[in-house]
């Protein structure tokens, strides 16, 4: 999968993540939100952010970056299992699929500089 130019992208590490995980509290659970399915990405700051996306699956999925024209870009899987964490810009849209297409979650990035979110297909 591409990354878009437009979205500033570092991946900094790959982790296995264990099923009793102590960090676990500290994930909010994503799912499909209605109120998201036609958003697009908006600017909403100058600063980066960091997303730590972990996937408690036991299949890889897709994140999908959404842009400011509504247009799905593709950007890389999240291995079963993992955790990575991506840099965006708040207001930023983002689905998760698997891998028949089928979107799982989506969320958008907020201004806090830190988000963690967690997708359980369970």
């Amino acid at each position: 999968m591409k990354t878009p130019s437009c979205l500033p992208l570092v991946t900094v590490c790959l982790l296995l993540v264990g099923a009793s995980s102590a960090s676990s509290q500290l994930y909010q659970s994503l799912t499909f939100n209605v109120g998201l399915a036609q958003a697009v990405s908006r600017d909403l700051g100058s600063s980066g952010v960091t997303v730590n996306l972990r996937n408690d699956a036991n299949e890889a999925l897709n994140l999908v970056w959404i842009d400011q024209q509504g247009t799905p870009q593709p950007m890389f899987a999240i291995p079963a299992r993992t955790e990575m964490p991506i840099t965006t810009t708040p207001g930023h849209v983002f689905r998760i699929e698997r891998q028949s297409g089928v979107i799982a979650a989506n969320f958008q990035a907020s201004a806090a500089l830190v988000q963690n979110y967690r997708v359980d297909l369970s």
